[in-house]
């Protein structure tokens, strides 16, 4: 979503708490590599995704309509942990159509970019490009099926082995939206689409997937605002998901993120102030209690209290990483958080990233040496100047 300015107003106890906490930003952020602009503030960028494997990182962003140009996408790549990136480029299937949504996975040696574009007549379809690391980006290629007036968007896509697994929404006449599912296999081609679950409405903002193996798990929020997910595998040479019976309600809320890694997945949504994680140890077979791992209302069991945002999730063996933010809506206002376990989402971390909200942090594990570590792109929201601008940094 673009992020419109409004007119900052700012409410604190006095200049010691804006110092003090300005200083346990800056200390939270010592640990980590000098931050690269990516994106320099002129080109407005909204909206970031990251993605990386091994040393290879790509960065995704949108960019709203300026100078008689469309709303447009564009990535941008390193083959060096993020030290630097190269030339930003546009994605688009036709360069006078508006899109948006898009995000990024990397795996199978590719750099993979999906996002929602519109077409003639009114409607919108996804499109995928791909590229070797380092590489040039492959024409764009449609991979949602709809069809007429009607719009494709939110797409995620996330890649196993020689599969990958695109899930994305697509609404109906009546502005409803469902949630499909489509997978890859490198070898042979696309499977068709799969319409979850049974063709239910569900609310807008997104269906988030998982793969590990031959193992899928999707997880989305139903039109009556409850969590649902639903497992299954991929089989049939690689064309087709066999799902299994039942797709378990996880929590009341709204934008979930799952994450899989191994046979360790964690689901994490916001319900009003708070944010609710369940975890699994066996893939998406069977779901742990609810636990209630941040408070907006703290010393309460009283909500609405002070609203949390979540904006990405990611997973590298038992290091899960999720961040968020409090406040009512504006970039200026609220403060942005990380979340770190080291033991599959057991126990949690939080840590200060932001003295102000709306910096939509996207998360990624590179490895340098061997060693995995955290990577971030986020929109550095300054309430003094705007536009802002699109950085990365990771850990040392």
């Amino acid at each position: 979503m673009n992020i419109v300015r409004t007119s900052p107003l700012f409410v604190r106890a006095g200049v010691l708490a804006i110092i003090a906490t300005l200083i346990a930003s800056s200390v939270a952020l010592a640990a980590w590599s000098p931050a690269v602009v990516v994106r320099p503030a002129t080109f407005q960028p909204t909206s970031p995704d990251l993605a990386a494997s091994g040393p290879n990182v790509v960065a995704a962003w949108g960019q709203p309509a300026m100078g008689g140009n469309p709303a447009s996408v564009w990535v941008a790549q390193s083959v060096n942990n993020g030290t630097t990136f190269g030339t930003p480029v546009r994605l688009f299937k036709n360069s006078a159509n508006a899109a948006q949504d898009i995000a990024v996975f990397s795996g199978l040696g590719l750099h993979f970019a999906v996002w929602s574009e519109q077409v003639s007549g009114g409607g919108s379809r996804v499109f995928l490009s791909k590229a070797t690391f380092g590489g040039g980006w492959s024409p764009a290629a449609q991979v949602s099926t709809n069809t007429g007036s009607t719009k494709a968007r939110y797409p995620r896509i996330v890649v196993s082995g020689n599969f990958f697994v695109l899930a994305y929404q697509a609404s109906a006449p009546s502005g409803l939206y469902s949630a499909y599912t489509r997978v890859y296999n490198g070898n042979i081609g696309w499977g068709g689409p799969t319409l979850l679950p049974g063709g239910a409405p569900l609310a807008n903002g997104g269906v988030s997937v998982a793969v590990s193996a031959t193992t899928v798990l999707v997880a989305w929020t139903n039109a009556a605002g409850t969590v649902k997910e639903r497992r299954g595998k991929i089989f049939a040479a690689g064309m087709s998901f066999l799902w299994y019976t039942g797709f378990p309600s996880l929590g009341t809320g709204k934008t979930p993120l799952i994450v899989l890694g191994g046979t360790n997945a964690v689901v994490l949504w916001a319900d009003n102030a708070d944010i609710f994680r369940r975890r699994s140890t066996n893939a998406g077979a069977g779901w742990g209690p609810q636990l209630k791992i941040l408070d907006g209302n703290p010393g309460t069991n009283v909500s609405p209290g002070t609203a949390y945002s979540l904006y990405d999730a990611a997973m590298r063996n038992a290091s899960v990483a999720f961040t968020v933010a409090t406040g009512p809506g504006t970039p200026e206002l609220g403060q942005g958080y990380r979340m770190v376990s080291g033991n599959s989402g057991v126990s949690w971390t939080k840590t200060s990233t932001s003295a102000y909200a709306g910096d939509s942090r996207q998360l990624a594990y590179t490895v340098v040496l061997g060693v995995g570590k955290l990577a971030e792109a986020w929109i550095e929201v300054d309430p003094m100047a705007y536009p802002w601008a699109l950085k990365y940094h990771r850990q040392p």
